[in-house]
């Protein structure tokens, strides 16, 4: 039996999990972790990941974390439906698009993220103080009090040129096929 705790709909890493356990054809017990009401720090969630972060999957009692390893594990477990090429070079690609996306998710789409849901104003106290993460706290830190004009120019200005490069990348790719 397969448990994902997850936020829906706008946590990206979970998305990925939902995709991987649709394309799988996988059956699976929904958790939804409402992150604007704080409920990954509430001690219940708190029990399932300490550090209080999305998504996780419970699988005959092992806890699997992060998106990324997620999709990996239950590549492994339910290898039927593969989600990894088999040739060398296309691999060594898949995983730096996934590289890539972990790294705009962490570094750009997250302050978004916060911005247009308006969970500026729901980042309190509790939440930069008593993050399970030290990173989230700094970064909540950040979106609150210190996030410039020119911060958020240098943020598109970034992601614009990467997802273009991404794109051109894809483009000679599929392509191929």
């Amino acid at each position: 039996m397969i448990v994902l705790y997850h936020y829906e709909p706008s946590s990206t890493s979970s998305q990925k999990v939902r995709l991987c356990l649709s394309y799988k054809n996988l059956v699976y017990t929904s958790k939804n972790i409402n992150l604007e009401c704080a409920e990954h720090l509430e001690n219940e969630y708190l029990k399932v990941n300490r550090h209080g972060l999305l998504p996780i999957i419970v699988h005959n009692g092992n806890k699997i974390r992060e998106s990324n390893f997620i999709n990996e594990y239950l590549d492994k477990v339910y290898p039927e439906k593969s989600l990894v090429p088999k040739n060398a070079v296309d691999f060594n690609f898949m995983q730096y698009l996934c590289k890539q996306q972990e790294y705009l998710n962490e570094n750009c789409l997250r302050y978004y993220s916060y911005i247009s849901s308006n969970r500026i104003e729901l980042i309190d106290n509790k939440w930069l103080k008593e993050h399970p993460q030290l990173d989230r706290r700094k970064f909540l830190r950040l979106v609150k009090y210190g996030l410039t004009k020119q911060d958020l120019h240098e943020i598109d200005n970034y992601l614009i040129n990467e997802l273009n490069f991404i794109n051109s990348i894809l483009e000679k790719t599929l392509a191929l096929w």
